[in-house]
C-alpha cells in the first residue's frame, strides 16, 4: 500500500515535470544563448560589472523575499485544506508590498551613500537594480503561487515568456542602442514587470485578496517559519557570489568576468535538471507530508534522491571530459580559459542541489533555524579559504573553495537531517550511477582525443555519452531506470 502511494506521488511529480522540463529546457537553452551573446557583445570588464551588480541584486532579493516564497510553498496546502486561502494569500500579498517599499528605500539610500567609493558605471547599474528588485519580487510571487497550486503549465508559459522577452530586449539594447550591461538589466525589468502586471489581477480575484483579510497572527506564524530562512538565503548567496567580489579585490574586473562566464555556463548545465525535479517535487513532498505523514514522505524522498543521482552524476562526468570543447564553442575568445573551473563548479553545484533535498526534513518539521546556521558556517568557510586560495591559485582557487565549502555543507546537512527523519541514501543506485558514469567518461575521453573541436562533434559526443550511460545502467539492472523506461514506453503507446 505504501509502495503504491509512493509510486503514485512519483507519477504526479513526473506529470508536472513534463511542463517544468519544457520550460527549463527552453530556459536552459536561452541561458546558454545569453552567456554566448553577452560574452561576445560585452568585454570582460563590462561583463564583470554586470555580474557584480546582478550579484548584489540577487543577494538582496533572496534575503528579503525568498523566506516569504518558501513560506508560501510550505503552508499553502495547509491553509487550502482549512479553507483559509483568502486570508493566507491576502496576508502574503500585503506583506510583500510592505517589504518592497522598505527594501527600495534602503537600497537607494545605500547606493547613494557608497556612490563615491564605487565605479560610476556600477552605480548606474545599481540604480537600475532597484527596479529589478521591484519587478522580480512581484514576478517571483506570481510563479510561487502557480507552482504551489500545481499549475505547472501556467508556470511554464510565464517562465518561457519572461526568458524570451528578457533576452530579446537585452539584445536590442546591446546591439542597437549600445548601452552595455544596462540593457540586460532593463530587459529584466520590462519582462518580469509585464508578466507580474498581467498575472496579478487574475490571482487577485481568484484568491479574493482583500486588505481586510490581512492577519497579523498569520504573519507572525509566517515570520516564525520564514525569518530563520533569511540566514539560509544570505549564506547560500554568499557561497555562490562572495568569490566574485574577492576576485575583484585580489585580481581584476576582467577576471571576475572570465570566472563568472565559466561559473554561469557550468551552473546553467547542472542546474537545469536540478530545478526541473525540485519544482515538480516540492509541492508533492509537502502534500504527502500533510496527508500521509513521515513514513510515506521518507519513501518518496528516497526515490527522488535516487532519480537525482541518475540524472545528475553523468552530467558532472560529461562536463569534466568536455569542458574545453564546451567553452571553445560557446564562449567568446576572451573567456575561453574559464574551462579549467567548469568541472569543479559543476561538482559544487551538484552538492548544493542535493542539499536542497536534505533541507526538506527541517522545513517539513518547521526547524528552519539550523538551516541558517549551516549555510552561514559554509559561507564563512568559503570566505576564509578564498583569502588564501585566490591569491595563490587565481580564479581556479575560487573554484576549489566553492567545491570544498559545498562538500562540507552537504555532509553537515545530511548528518543533522538524519536526526529528524530516519532515512538514508539509496546507496545501490548511487554506486551504479558512478560506475556507469566512469565508463562513459573513459569512452568520451578517448573519442574527444581523436577528433577536432566543433559543434557537430560536441553534439555527437553528448549523444554517445547518453547512450553509453543508460545502456550501462540497464546492464547493471538499475530498477528505477528500468521503471523509468517502462513508464516512458507506456506513455508513448498511450499517445499512439
Amino acid at each position: 500500500m505504501e509502495k503504491n502511494k509512493s509510486i503514485s506521488s512519483i507519477k504526479k511529480i513526473i506529470k508536472d515535470a513534463h511542463y517544468y522540463a519544457l520550460a527549463k529546457l527552453i530556459l536552459g537553452f536561452l541561458g546558454f544563448l545569453a552567456v554566448v551573446i553577452y560574452t561576445r557583445l560585452l568585454n570582460p570588464k563590462e561583463y564583470g560589472l554586470y555580474i557584480l551588480a546582478i550579484t548584489a541584486i540577487s543577494i538582496i532579493t533572496s534575503m528579503c523575499f525568498e523566506w516569504l516564497n518558501k513560506s508560501i510553498l510550505r503552508f499553502f496546502e495547509k491553509y487550502k485544506q482549512n479553507q483559509c486561502l483568502p486570508k493566507f494569500i491576502s496576508t502574503v500579498t500585503y506583506s510583500l508590498i510592505g517589504i518592497v517599499i522598505i527594501v527600495l528605500v534602503l537600497w537607494y539610500l545605500g547606493v547613494n551613500f557608497f556612490r563615491n567609493h564605487l565605479d560610476s558605471d556600477l552605480v548606474i547599474l545599481l540604480n537600475i537594480g532597484g527596479l529589478v528588485i521591484l519587478t522580480q519580487a512581484g514576478y517571483t510571487l506570481v510563479l510561487s503561487l502557480r507552482q504551489v497550486a500545481q499549475e505547472s503549465s501556467k508556470y511554464a508559459i510565464r517562465s518561457i515568456l519572461n526568458a524570451i522577452v528578457k533576452l530579446t530586449i537585452a539584445i536590442c539594447f546591446l546591439c542597437f542602442f549600445r548601452i552595455g550591461p544596462k540593457g540586460i538589466l532593463l530587459g529584466m525589468v520590462i519582462s518580469a514587470g509585464s508578466i507580474f502586471i498581467w498575472d496579478i489581477f487574475s490571482l487577485y480575484h481568484k484568491y479574493q485578496v482583500k486588505a481586510c483579510c490581512f492577519s497579523k497572527k498569520l504573519l507572525k506564524n509566517l515570520l516564525a517559519y520564514g525569518l530563520p530562512l533569511i540566514g539560509l538565503s544570505v549564506g547560500s548567496y554568499i557561497l555562490a557570489a562572495a568569490d566574485r567580489y574577492m576576485i575583484e579585490y585580489f585580481l581584476t574586473t576582467d577576471d571576475v568576468g572570465i570566472y563568472s562566464a565559466g561559473y554561469n555556463l557550468s551552473s546553467t548545465i547542472i542546474q537545469l535538471p536540478i530545478v526541473i525535479l525540485l519544482l515538480a517535487a516540492y509541492p508533492v513532498i509537502v502534500e504527502t507530508f500533510e496527508k500521509e505523514k513521515e513514513k510515506e514522505t521518507i519513501l518518496l524522498l528516497n526515490k527522488i534522491i535516487a532519480i537525482y543521482f541518475i540524472f545528475l552524476v553523468p552530467i558532472i562526468f560529461g562536463i569534466a571530459v568536455l569542458s574545453k570543447n564546451i567553452t571553445a564553442i560557446l564562449l567568446g575568445k576572451g573567456f575561453q580559459r574559464s574551462y579549467i573551473i567548469l568541472p569543479w563548479i559543476s561538482i559544487g553545484v551538484f552538492c548544493f542541489g542535493l542539499i536542497q533535498y536534505l533541507y526538506k526534513p527541517f522545513e517539513l518539521k518547521q526547524k528552519t533555524k539550523i538551516l541558517s546556521l549551516l549555510a552561514i558556517c559554509a559561507a564563512v568557510i568559503n570566505i576564509v579559504l578564498n583569502l588564501f586560495f585566490i591569491p595563490k591559485f587565481g580564479t581556479l582557487g575560487a573554484a576549489y573553495t566553492t567545491l570544498i565549502s559545498y562538500v562540507t555543507y552537504l555532509f553537515s546537512t545530511w548528518f543533522l537531517s538524519r536526526k529528524i527523519f530516519a532515512w538514508s541514501f539509496p546507496w545501490q543506485t548511487i554506486v551504479r550511477t558512478f560506475l556507469a558514469s566512469t565508463g562513459m567518461y573513459l569512452i568520451l575521453h578517448f573519442i574527444v582525443s581523436i577528433h577536432p573541436v566543433s559543434k557537430v562533434f560536441l553534439i555527437i559526443d553528448i549523444l554517445i555519452g547518453i547512450a553509453c550511460y543508460f545502456s550501462t545502467l540497464l546492464i547493471l539492472k538499475e530498477k528505477i531506470t528500468i521503471q523509468g523506461f517502462r513508464y516512458a514506453f507506456q506513455l508513448l503507446k498511450a499517445r499512439k
